[in-house]
């Protein structure tokens, strides 16, 4: 099964590879090194060009003389020190990004690319940018139009930017991106800066779009608009094709999806802590959701569960640690139901997943959501579970989205073969001040609001596919006869035993790196055991009898 799964993400990875393209210049003909090339066949027109899934525009004016009004022109020049209007189409770099022979450069405060081919309605993965030198220049030394940023003492808070909004079926979208050509704002003068590098601006928090627009503003304007010169340069701009490139639902070929019967699984959480959040965030006098208790997402998935609401947190962990084995190491169950018209989509509430190796510090999955909507997805919209990734919730009741713990392989504080819980934080699909970004800013279009006592992500069960006893705890003989109760504990725990050991019984408390927090002699009809003086986290209780019998059990105090 795992050998399977392994495939499957791979066929997914190489897909989401194959769907992007990248317009980087290099193919169009310029008859010589340092050159650049502007279209003067049709004054007025655009005569721009195309690369990659994307237009580029242009357009000369014959008057005066002639003159480029605005666009974008493509350029190898590599004069990056002459100062002046006459050098307004070399970069500051003198080459293009990664060394590269040409890029393009945008002349004019309102510029746009247009999307073409599969790129139209798709997203655009984002661009590298940098300053073209006569922009560069003007900032650094001020000219005849403009001033020298920061001014004569350095503490002006000057600023150049570039605002960018994408348009979708002729509407324009509401997000935008903000990239800072020149920054001086900061009171510590050290931090001012103008680029000088090529700088890679995500684009994706815009979503799907047709075209995408760039808007030039500077601190530096007058009665006739901006001082500061409307150039910037750009080189490898990228597009995705309007696919969605993660696995599809459960029960369709190339689904990851981890049926709750399945023998991979080795065993279930035996701890939960729940957190509960609001019914509606931005209304939270509808108060909290109340379905289920903290109990249903310990145990096998079996729809039993607890809700957490608008950016509730679940806390999970089990008597065992997780480790990194081959493919998947655990799998999350919610209640998720499918679309009976096309099995390619379900009703899907959202969670991001987070694992720690110390009870304390958290470490999230790289989660992707690419569900584009205009409008949140609100209860009963259907979902393409081919747009999501590694966000629990992705996949319907009994099937268990899987998370493999070799994609936080290297992060600093992070033991990958010693995780001790299992974080859900639900995802808050509101446009406003609550709504959460995946890795590369998009929001999460979580369904919203679910204003009712069972909204946001419902955990039915976490299981494991690699546990373990972690290092520091003893060899067990037997572990299935001690029980420890309350667990999770606040203040004081209670040994009991299905069948009763004989002789005296000896107990000892480790924190997770084998400390030894308690050593006592425990009596079968008095065993309570403190734990006022211990800190919030996690520990191991290992009881031993006369006959070597060893019997452990993991505690989390709260």
């Amino acid at each position: 099964m795992r050998r399977f799964t392994l495939t499957i993400l791979a066929i997914a990875a190489t897909v989401a590879a194959r769907a992007q393209t990248v317009a980087d210049f290099e193919g169009l003909t310029l008859p010589k090194l340092d050159t650049f090339y502007v279209n003067y066949s049709s004054p007025g027109n655009d005569v721009g060009f195309n690369n990659g899934l994307a237009h580029f525009p242009c357009v000369y004016y014959s008057s005066f003389g002639g003159y480029w009004d605005h666009g974008f022109a493509y350029s190898n020049m590599m004069d990056s020190v002459t100062s002046g209007y006459m050098n307004e189409y070399s970069a500051k770099t003198a080459k293009g990004f990664n060394a590269s022979d040409k890029y393009i450069v945008s002349n004019g405060i309102d510029n746009y690319v247009k999307l073409t081919g599969a790129g139209k309605g798709g997203f655009v993965s984002g661009f590298y940018v940098t300053n073209n030198t006569y922009a560069y220049n003007s900032m650094r030394d001020g000219d005849a139009f403009a001033k020298k940023f920061g001014g004569t003492s350095g503490n002006d808070a000057d600023w150049f930017k570039i605002t960018i909004r994408g348009y979708i079926n002729g509407n324009l979208k509401q997000d935008s991106v903000e990239v800072y050509l020149a920054d001086f704002r900061n009171s510590d003068n050290s931090k001012d800066y103008i680029l000088k590098t090529w700088k890679w601006v995500n684009l994706m928090p815009l979503g799907k779009v047709d075209s995408v627009v760039f808007n030039l503003s500077s601190s530096d304007a007058g009665s006739f608009g901006m001082n500061t010169p409307a150039f910037f340069c750009m080189d490898n701009f990228s597009t995705q094709e309007n696919i969605l490139p993660y696995a599809p639902q459960a029960t369709i070929l190339g689904s990851t999806a981890v049926p709750k019967a399945d023998a991979s699984i080795k065993g279930w959480a035996t701890s939960c802590v729940v957190t509960r959040g609001p019914m509606d965030i931005d209304t939270p006098s509808k108060g909290l959701v109340s379905i289920g208790v903290d109990s249903n997402g310990i145990g096998m998935a079996d729809n039993s569960l607890v809700s957490l609401g608008d950016s509730g947190v679940a806390v999970l962990g089990f008597n065992n640690v997780i480790y990194n084995g081959a493919g998947p190491d655990f799998v999350v169950f919610e209640n998720g139901f499918a679309n009976g018209a096309n099995p390619e989509e379900a009703f899907l509430e959202l969670a991001f997943v987070e694992v720690s190796s110390d009870g304390v510090n958290y470490t999230r999955f790289p989660a992707s959501c690419l569900i584009d909507s205009t409008q949140i997805p609100a209860a009963g919209v259907y979902t393409n579970t081919r747009a999501i990734n590694n966000l629990a919730g992705k996949y319907i009741g009994n099937y268990g989205t899987p998370f493999d713990l070799q994609e936080l392989a290297g992060t600093p504080g992070l033991d990958i073969d010693n995780i001790i819980s299992v974080r859900l934080i639900d995802a808050v699909g509101s446009t406003g001040k609550h709504a959460q970004k995946d890795k590369d800013g998009r929001r999460v279009n979580d369904p919203y609001p679910t204003a009712f006592p069972g909204g946001g992500f419902d955990l039915d069960a976490v299981g494991a596919m690699y546990l373990k006893w972690p290092a520091t705890v003893n060899v067990v003989n037997e572990s299935s006869n001690m029980q420890v109760y309350p667990n999770p504990a606040t203040d004081v725990i209670h040994v009991a035993f299905k069948y009763q050991p004989q002789g005296d019984l000896y107990g000892t408390l480790t924190d997770v790196t084998g400390k030894i927090m308690y050593q006592s002699a425990i009596q079968v009809n008095n065993n309570a055991i403190s734990l006022m003086s211990l800190s919030k986290g996690v520990y191991y209780l290992t009881v031993s009898d006369v006959n070597g019998n060893k019997w452990v059990q993991k505690i989390s105090k709260i």
